[in-house]
């Protein structure tokens, strides 16, 4: 977030930990307290939507898809890291690229994008939707 703000692009995130929100705070950050699984944003509020190991921790995908369509107005870019993250404990589901690409056609987005990047203990997984009726 303070890499794109200071590119001069207004910024709001979203956050479950109050620790995360106050620390945003302190840096000039607009965070705010809410789940993903119910955003509170008004419909098609923003432009684009980015989130970064969102859904692998989500406990329902579909409905995370549903709220970040819903208030999204152009494009949407998902990072998540490849199936060697797995095996970690906090995790709960990886979509496939398959999988992103049905679900998102079921609600009217395209994939456009997909590419990888080489983290070294992970690939992230990069996946840049586009709005069908925009």
């Amino acid at each position: 977030m303070e890499l794109l703000k200071q590119k001069g692009l207004e910024i709001k995130g979203i956050t479950i930990s109050p620790k995360e929100v106050n620390c945003a705070k302190r840096k000039g950050l607009n965070v705010r307290l809410m789940d993903m699984h119910q955003i509170k944003f008004k419909p098609k509020s923003f432009d684009m939507i980015f989130t970064k190991d969102c859904f692998k921790q989500a406990m329902s995908p579909v409905i995370v898809w549903g709220e970040l369509t819903n208030i999204a107005r152009k494009y949407i870019l998902i990072s998540e890291p490849d199936n060697r993250w797995e095996m970690r404990m906090h995790n709960y589901l990886l979509l496939t690229k398959r999988q992103f690409k049905v679900l998102a056609e079921k609600f009217g987005w395209e994939l456009i994008k997909f590419w990888k990047i080489n983290q070294g203990y992970v690939e992230q997984r990069n996946f840049f939707f586009k709005c069908k009726y925009t």
